[in-house]
């Protein structure tokens, strides 16, 4: 590997982002702008779309002259939970485990309000091309990881008040997000809109099949995998997936593909069985032939290389770290990772860049999307 050594870089990675108490920009965040917010632009869906698209894309950080706060994002909080989790598992320093517990609380305590259930959302709106999410309001993504996040520390340090705030979790996704027309069985990325993306309908699966096995709600976990089924039906026969329904939406990339992966992977985890393996195998494949290059450099759509994102480096690393069993897929792990620190990691700043393009690099310091991911998927690495 890199003459970095992992160890060292998830060390001082996690110093960076814990000296900027856990706060940080997200490429989402443009519609915090309180210039923006100001202005009779922020009524329009064009031209929210047209600003959040702007700052996302701008390889320089306008952010502090729009007055966009930095702030904590749930799923980066549980992100990095995760992460200090293995640092415990790896060291047993108590610092690492207490760090956990910590963000736990902060997660608990900044729930949204409102729903049944416990959900977590982002800190900022924002708009999609299908939807506009205001601040405030849950999503799947962030509620699944936080309830994965709670799960594996309460089952960690057998403290059950973190275990049944997943399983609440799970009620909320249930509640507010299961889709059903006609045949279709699904989750909705957020409540009341019913565009389906599949690696959010898996997540949604994962979090209601843990809480549904434990307490034997055998009624769930039949819902469960019609929903996932409907995503099994959906994967194409070179084994890839769109990443959802809409015409816009007809497009794959590496780091949606990961996650399907990891997601399956973890329901067979929880289900006890190899039922979905078949389907593992064929996505598995593809991803390995058509989301990296010779070198390990991870795309970021499987027919375009650029841009080269931190995002799409750390999901490969933890769906190969889940199910790269073959010398081949860890040998191509050891390319991904000794890629991204000797490219993407800034050793003097302890922080990774963004994104790499033909010629320049995005070095803006992105949370949620860059720092807790590496540094949740380093902290997973076995040296």
């Amino acid at each position: 590997m890199n003459n970095q050594s992992v160890s060292k870089v998830v060390i001082d990675l996690q110093e960076t982002i814990r000296r900027a108490d856990f706060k940080g920009y997200d490429p989402f965040d443009g519609l915090n702008s309180k210039l923006f917010n100001l202005s009779p632009f922020k009524k329009s869906r064009f031209f929210r779309l047209a600003w959040l698209q702007f700052h996302k894309r701008s390889p320089i950080n306008f952010r502090p002259l729009c007055l966009i706060p930095k702030k904590r994002n749930p799923k980066a909080i549980a992100l990095m939970l995760l992460g200090y989790l293995n640092l415990h598992k790896a060291t047993q320093e108590a610092q690492y485990l207490q760090q956990a517990k910590d963000l736990a609380d902060w997660l608990l305590a900044n729930q949204c309000q409102g729903w049944q259930g416990a959900c977590w959302g982002y800190p900022f709106p924002w708009q999609a091309r299908a939807f506009y999410v205001p601040y405030g309001k849950p999503n799947l993504i962030a509620t699944a990881y936080v309830a994965r996040a709670l799960r594996q520390l309460g089952n960690y340090s057998k403290q059950s008040h973190y275990i049944e705030a997943a399983n609440q979790a799970a009620d909320f996704t249930f509640k507010h997000l299961l889709i059903t027309e006609g045949n279709k069985v699904y989750f909705a990325y957020i409540p009341g809109e019913t565009a389906l993306i599949h690696n959010a309908n898996l997540w949604a699966a994962v979090v209601i099949a843990a809480a549904a096995k434990q307490i034997n709600n055998q009624a769930q976990l039949s819902t469960v995998l019609a929903a996932v089924d409907y995503t099994l039906k959906a994967q194409r026969r070179d084994g890839s997936w769109l990443y959802g329904d809409k015409p816009y939406h007809q497009f794959v990339d590496s780091f949606h593909s990961g996650y399907n992966l990891e997601a399956l992977a973890e329901l067979q985890i929880i289900l006890g069985d190899q039922r979905f393996q078949s389907a593992i195998d064929l996505g598995l494949s593809f991803y390995l032939q058509h989301c990296f290059e010779v070198t390990g450099v991870p795309k970021y759509y499987t027919n375009n290389t650029y841009p080269i994102d931190a995002h799409s480096a750390a999901q490969a690393i933890l769906t190969l770290q889940k199910l790269g069993k073959t010398q081949a897929t860890k040998n191509l792990k050891t390319k991904i990772i000794d890629y991204s620190l000797s490219y993407l990691y800034n050793p003097k700043k302890g922080l990774f860049y963004y994104q790499l393009m033909p010629y320049y690099k995005n070095k803006i310091n992105y949370l949620r999307w860059v720092q807790a991911w590496m540094f949740y998927a380093l902290s997973s690495v076995d040296e």
